[in-house]
């Protein structure tokens, strides 16, 4: 009876044994990769706070601040059709495939197995002998090496999805983009009509007055060579046009061919820039969060190649139906099989799992410093993004005013030309300033329209008017 006890003890405390050793995790225990100094506040405004992923906040539909339905229609069709989407989603996919293969490995595997065979008696005749029924192993993660690989999986999972988030924000950014410098090119090439009839009529005048001998032949010849610049002007304006629509149509993943975007001048000025936005939408960037779970996920893999260094064990159990008939006898027998387990202990592999701990230490710290540059590029992204579109807004309330004046300095000197107290050389500065700074509008314009498109995605998305305190 005392043997027994002493046997039931020793079981016992190898059970509790394998079952503490199953707790122990080999990891380093993480603390964020931080590291990252942070300014107090945007230089144009707007307070600065230390990045942590928030990639469950939704992004949005940002291009719906811009009120535009043919924009929000375009990027509707970039989400269903764009390849790189697609690629990207795949990509997702087969990370969420890789998490529930590594996730498999923290139960029993069941498998069934069969087999028959058949011989001759000197006593009983032919014989079969036919077995099969299920078997079960289990391999003890002793030292967190399977939970690790799991932990591993999900975060590579998690950061797939943010590679997803970064490719949609991206794509999307870059078809606002293709349209706003569409919209752009329409209202240049609305200018340069207009300015082309102006031409032409300016060079009608000329040509009666050169008729009547009012005017030089050197007038003639310089409105003519103004109504056939601005000619080749919309030209250029008209190629720059065809090449936004088809990259339009390429984002779509469309036949550039069978495409067509009516036209449509660019007017009015773009959301104003909440100079007050909070450093959380800061957070909601897609490849900061992306970059900090590939810092867990390269600290859990330290986990599992130091795992690597100690024994496992692996637990194995099977139920077998056996069954022996011949001409005279027939038997059968259903037997269970329960093994204490397989032990593979590492003796020696002369430096090769030491290595690998190296390695993944290595990758941690590549991953810790690849997250702090990520963060910084982000902040410097957002500040230059924010100056851009300040500067921008200044320099178009400039730009307006050069324009009006401009205006009425050409109006000026067409009246004079006509009246005989200027030659047509002070019509021709005129208009070439007055084509130049109404250009200059539209031009600063468009750039204000790409700058807010590049803060929303430097912000990781779009914003809300209540984000703005």
């Amino acid at each position: 009876m005392t043997g027994r006890i002493r046997r039931g003890f020793r079981r016992a405390a190898a059970g509790l044994a394998v079952f503490w050793l199953a707790g122990c995790d080999l990891a380093p225990p993480y603390h964020g990769p931080g590291g990252v100094a942070v300014p107090a506040r945007y230089k144009d405004g707007g307070i600065w706070s230390p990045s942590a992923p928030a990639d469950r906040e939704s992004r949005g539909a940002w291009w719906r601040v811009f009120r535009d339905p043919t924009l929000d229609a375009l990027e509707a069709r970039l989400l269903r059709g764009n390849a790189t989407l697609a690629e990207a989603v795949a990509r997702r996919d087969a990370a969420l495939g890789a998490l529930r293969t590594a996730a498999s490995a923290l139960y029993p595997q069941v498998d069934l197995g069969a087999n028959a065979t058949r011989g001759h008696s000197l006593f009983f005749g032919d014989e079969h002998d036919a077995a099969g029924g299920p078997g079960l192993t289990y391999e003890v993660d002793l030292w967190g090496a399977v939970a690790n690989s799991v932990r591993a999986a999900r975060d590579e999972a998690r950061a797939t999805r943010e590679d997803l988030a970064s490719v949609q924000l991206s794509l999307s950014a870059q078809l606002a983009e293709a349209y706003f410098s569409l919209r752009g090119a329409d209202a240049d090439l609305a200018l340069l009509r207009e300015t082309e009839t102006a031409y032409r009529a300016a060079e009608d005048l000329t040509r009666k007055l050169y008729a009547g001998g009012a005017a030089s032949e050197i007038d003639l010849d310089r409105a003519e060579t103004q109504a056939a610049d601005a000619a080749a002007q919309r030209g250029e304006a008209e190629a720059a046009r065809a090449q936004y629509e088809n990259a339009i149509a390429d984002l779509l993943g469309e036949n550039a061919a069978g495409f067509h975007l009516a036209s449509m001048t660019l007017a009015g000025v773009p959301p104003a820039v909440p100079v007050g936005t909070p450093s959380t939408l800061l957070q909601r960037r897609p490849d900061i969060a992306a970059a900090e779970r590939r810092v867990t996920m390269a600290n859990a893999r330290v986990g599992i190649a130091r795992a690597a260094l100690y024994p496992s064990l692996t637990l194995s159990a099977s139920a077998v139906y056996e069954a022996v008939w011949g001409t005279m006898l027939h038997a059968t027998e259903f037997v269970w099989a329960l093994g204490p387990g397989v032990v593979n202990m590492p003796l020696f592999d002369a430096g090769r799992r030491e290595g690998q701990v190296d390695q993944s230490l290595a990758a941690l710290r590549g991953a810790a410093a690849a997250y702090r540059q990520t963060v910084l590029d982000a902040f410097r992204d957002v500040a230059d993004q924010m100056a851009l579109a300040n500067r921008l807004a200044d320099a178009a309330t400039a730009e307006d005013r050069a324009a009006e004046a401009a205006d009425r300095a050409l109006a000026l000197a067409l009246v004079q030309y006509k009246d005989g107290a200027v030659d047509y050389l002070q019509v021709v500065v005129a208009q070439t300033a007055d084509l130049t700074a109404r250009s200059q509008v539209i031009d600063l314009r468009r750039r204000r329209y790409l700058a807010a498109v590049d803060l929303v995605r430097a912000l990781g998305g779009g914003w809300q008017a209540a984000d703005s305190g």
